[in-house]
């Protein structure tokens, strides 16, 4: 059982993790993490899952799939590991990646496991099953910015598809909102902007 002060660590340590993940430094995350893990024999599921979650990123699928597999037989509390385990199989076989995200929907129906669905058809270039996920999606939000997150998705899975009317709309829509100007949602943002850029070079 961890202590205060390993809890505290901890925490600070997957913040750390999350900013460098969003400024897209994912290999200096997996540095960061190495060496703590090296002193630290009981790390939690969430901070294990970040190590796989990191290699993902710079390209070292196989080794990520490997972990994932291995946090998966380890935890009883495995449904984010099999979550990311269908992300990461996303590079290399299609349905082995959906069934993962489909048996993560089945166990346990939310925000979280939805929307992932919806990714993974979306990524996939399934449009008309990620349209319909993301909009099933919906019934699990419970806070606008929720909502924010999980409609610029729906308009890049427009964009993706070529359906730029729905797209612009919808970006336009979300990008006149509160949350566009918070540094939390800078990707969606950035995505947001681009594809209204798009819509600028077409006129």
């Amino acid at each position: 059982m961890k202590n205060q002060a390993q809890y505290k660590d901890e925490q600070n340590l997957l913040e750390q993790l999350r900013t460098l993940s969003v400024k897209g430094n994912h290999l200096q995350g997996l540095k960061v993490l190495r060496n703590y893990l090296r002193t630290h024999d009981t790390p939690s599921v969430a901070l294990q899952l970040k190590e796989p979650f990191m290699l993902y990123h710079i390209g070292k699928t196989v080794e990520a799939i490997k972990i994932y597999k291995k946090i998966l037989r380890g935890n009883n509390d495995f449904l984010n590991a099999l979550i990311f385990l269908g992300r990461t199989y996303a590079r290399l076989e299609k349905d082995k990646a959906v069934l993962f995200a489909k048996v993560a929907y089945d166990i346990n129906p939310n925000l979280v496991t939805a929307n992932n669905l919806a990714n993974m058809f979306d990524v996939l270039g399934l449009w008309k099953e990620a349209e319909e996920t993301y909009r099933k999606t919906m019934k699990y939000v419970q806070r606008p910015e929720d909502k924010f997150v999980i409609q610029s998705n729906l308009a890049s899975c427009y964009d993706r598809q070529k359906k730029s009317e729905k797209a612009i709309y919808l970006a336009q829509k979300l990008l006149e909102s509160k949350y566009a100007t918070m540094e939390q949602f800078a990707f969606p943002v950035k995505i947001l902007k681009e594809i209204l850029n798009k819509k600028k070079k077409l006129h």
